[in-house]
């Protein structure tokens, strides 16, 4: 049978070229992927004073041990960045895998090798203290164990440290007894949900298990709403200390610790917006004529204004949403269906999605802000002003993976 030579041609093309497009293959950067700071810093170590007390002499001391740790860490770590970025231009430049798979036990080994720096650290430390200092170390423990386990935190207002966030805004805190009593109460309480929390987390990990029957993704949703509620209980007790600190703090220290809370609550990406950046900016322009400066001025007062407002209605609504939903994808799988996402999902949610109402009552707010002023600039004043540069438009639904 005579195959004509333009089918001879692309089935000829298309064997040579699948191959090749079978075998590409993409390995993570190990330059990345690695520990590049100590575990303790200088908060920490400032954490840690307030529990002990340090004398001045301890605290020069200390300090000396912690700038001999921080160059003992780094000086290792630079060493080994020296090997991957060896390994990572070799493999580039070879197209080749295999220096790269020779760094994984260097990076697994540096894993290791950082949590022993921090850990002889600590050691070190220990060895300056009192016997007084050392009966209170339990209290450090617990301190170190609520800097540590709050970042693991999902939800709105699980990832706050309220007592990080007090030193910031209300530093003299601490001498005084009734910010004391609340703090202090505040501590052990987040302490023990934050504890519960990082069980529930590990005793559920043996239930998250893929690619079951219903009994089996049925275990794994009941994993999940165990987790689910002690992520809720320590939201719950961020807010209800929040209050407390509030009404006894005074102005303007309860002003900047109620905007610190919910802006860090619901996160930095959606704390601000676009059009908030560009509205800003404005103020910051060269040459601004006086009724452009007024104008500019008005408009920022008008964020300002607004601020707390639409950082509270964004953590209202993230938190309704938390408290009862799923993520798209395990939503579906949970009830049996395949686990996906797509743009689709994003497109159709609906104008009464809680979270949607709230984003979309700022903009719109914004925007009306943006519109007024915009008239008021040049051509040339508008160019200055930032726009978003990602190649990419992400799009994140309300509720997170929260194992």
């Amino acid at each position: 049978m005579h195959v004509p030579r333009p089918v001879l041609l692309a089935v000829g093309l298309f064997l040579w070229c699948t191959p090749c497009l079978v075998a590409q293959i993409g390995m993570s950067n190990p330059v990345r992927d690695i520990v590049r700071q100590p575990q303790f810093s200088h908060a920490d170590i400032n954490s840690i004073n307030r529990v002990l007390g340090f004398t001045e002499e301890q605290r020069a001391v200390i300090l000396e041990v912690y700038e001999a740790h921080l160059r003992a860490f780094t000086s290792e770590l630079n060493e080994l960045i020296l090997d991957l970025e060896d390994a990572r231009d070799e493999a580039i430049a070879t197209n080749h895998p295999g220096p790269l798979a020779a760094t994984r036990s260097k990076a697994e080994r540096w894993k290791e090798r950082s949590k022993e720096l921090d850990e002889q650290f600590l050691s070190d430390l220990r060895l300056l203290l009192t016997r007084d200092q050392e009966a209170l170390w339990p209290r450090v423990e617990r301190e170190l164990r609520r800097i540590r386990l709050t970042p693991k935190g999902v939800f709105a207002g699980e990832s706050i440290d309220l007592v990080r966030l007090l030193d910031a805004v209300h530093p003299q805190w601490n001498e005084h007894p009734d910010l004391k009593s609340i703090v202090d109460a505040y501590i052990t309480a987040i302490d023990a949900a934050l504890t519960e929390r990082e069980r529930a987390r590990e005793s559920a990990s043996a239930s998250i298990v893929w690619g079951g029957d219903q009994a089996q993704r049925d275990r794994m949703k009941q994993a999940y709403e165990d987790i689910r509620r002690t992520r809720i209980r320590v939201r719950g007790i961020n807010e209800e200390h929040l209050r407390r600190l509030l009404s006894a703090l005074p102005q303007p220290s309860s002003e900047r610790l109620e905007i610190a809370f919910y802006e860090n609550a619901i996160g930095p990406t959606r704390a601000t917006t676009p059009l908030d950046r560009r509205i800003r900016a404005v103020g910051t322009l060269p040459d601004l004529t006086p009724r452009q400066a007024a104008a500019a001025q008005a408009a920022i007062d008008k964020l300002d204004d607004a601020r707390l407002g639409f950082f509270k209605a964004t953590y209202a609504a993230h938190a309704e949403l938390q408290n009862s939903e799923f993520p798209i994808s395990l939503a579906r799988y949970f009830d049996g269906d395949d686990a996906f996402v797509s743009s689709m999902d994003f497109e159709a949610i609906d104008e009464q999605n809680p979270v949607r109402r709230a984003m979309q009552q700022r903009f719109d707010f914004e925007r009306q802000i943006y519109h007024d002023l915009r008239p008021l600039l040049t051509r040339e004043q508008r160019a200055l002003l930032p726009t978003p540069d990602d190649q990419t438009i992400w799009f994140n639904w309300p509720v997170p993976d929260f194992r």
